[in-house]
């Protein structure tokens, strides 16, 4: 699941935008259960979500919330820019449920997922991770 990226202004003659977006779903990327999309199915994806218009809810609780979220931009991510990566399909929303934004600027809310039926074609995926990580951790 992808963090999601807050947009907010504070100018003086405006309200705040309650938007926000990411990446929900990134080509060659294996997701949380290990499987991945290449970049045709994700643009067929993310063009059937938006010609069906399919629900949206919260933490998959299949009860749609259609009505305090609503898509305002969607697109795939072209080659060359510079905050997204490549072939992925981004999303942003326009929150408009006082509760659900408190929930996003609070972390609580802090990611995109999708929920499809689909059909799964065996592949194997190849990447130069040698599985090592550098950095510094937290305590429990």
């Amino acid at each position: 699941m992808r963090q999601l990226r807050p947009i907010i202004r504070d100018d003086s003659d405006i309200e705040w935008q309650q938007v926000c977006g990411c990446e929900i779903l990134v080509p060659e990327e294996p997701n949380t259960f290990g499987d991945f999309w290449t970049k045709e199915a994700i643009r067929r994806a993310a063009y059937m979500f938006m010609e069906y218009g399919f629900a949206i809810d919260v933490n998959h609780d299949n009860e749609d919330v259609s009505d305090k979220i609503k898509v305002v931009e969607s697109f795939i991510v072209r080659d060359g820019d510079t905050e997204f990566i490549a072939g992925s399909w981004v999303v942003f929303v326009h929150i408009l449920d006082a509760a659900l934004w408190q929930s996003v600027l609070d972390g609580e809310l802090n990611g995109f997922s999708y929920e499809a039926l689909v059909q799964f074609t065996p592949a194997q995926l190849t990447t130069d991770d040698t599985g090592a990580r550098n950095g510094v951790t937290e305590p429990d």
